[in-house]
């Protein structure tokens, strides 16, 4: 299991990769997962399930294998569920 600041180093490059299109915050922190809320022009425009998947592909090139359990709208943001 990934520590939480090795999360948050794989986002901050994610979202530099998508640089003003995105921006992605852990919400919630645990043993068992984390929660990931996504904002941005993106989520307005067009479907978010790219940009969601894709930070799970991304952590998985890392050495952090996570599985993308449910996400949901929340006032014009999404909020991701990853489990560990």
């Amino acid at each position: 299991m990934a520590d939480e600041d090795e999360i948050n180093l794989a986002i901050a490059e994610f979202i530099s990769t998508y640089k003003g299109e995105i921006d992605a915050v852990i919400t919630q922190f645990g043993r068992r997962g984390f929660t990931v809320k996504f904002s941005g022009a993106v989520c307005k425009n067009c479907g978010p399930e790219d940009y969601i998947q894709g930070l799970s592909y991304l952590l998985k090139l890392k050495g952090i294998d996570v599985k993308l359990v449910n996400y949901k709208e929340d006032n014009g943001a999404y909020l991701a569920e990853y489990a560990f």
